[in-house]
């Protein structure tokens, strides 16, 4: 039996063309090379790193930190929190499940008393969610 890393490698090439470099990466799979023709885009609710600057601390316990933040959506500037998990162990694990699935309820959700949920960021750790930011105490 092959082991999985066997079963599926990546093998990357570059070539020249026009004065452009493009990248061409092939996957194996079952001793074939496959090439992509064309790229995997993000989903209308993730966002890109450079969409989101981080703003003030709000808050945070353990493997969760709040923050204020400013995301580009269509161009504009818009106001929402950030909540940050970082961390690898088990508890931060469980924290990604769960608001993963707090947040894949409130995308289908539209209402004026509910917090609006804008899009995720996981290009790049740690894995960030975005909302509605709400001032005020709890």
């Amino acid at each position: 039996m092959e082991s999985s890393s066997s079963i599926t490698q990546s093998f990357s090439i570059q070539w020249m063309r026009s004065s452009s470099i493009f990248r061409a990466t092939f996957l194996k799979i079952r001793r074939k090379k496959v090439l992509l023709r064309t790229g995997i885009t993000l989903a209308p609710w993730e966002f890109k790193t450079r969409d989101i600057r981080v703003g003030e601390y709000v808050g945070g316990q353990g493997v969760v930190d709040i923050c204020k933040c400013l995301i580009k959506i269509d161009g504009k500037d818009k106001s929402a929190a950030l909540i940050a998990i970082k961390g690898q162990t088990q508890k931060s694990w469980d924290m990604l499940k769960t608001e993963g699935h707090q947040c894949r309820l409130l995308r289908t959700l539209s209402h004026p008393c509910v917090i609006k949920f804008y899009g995720i960021c996981v290009v790049t750790p740690p894995c960030r969610f975005l909302l509605e930011f709400v001032p005020g105490k709890l």
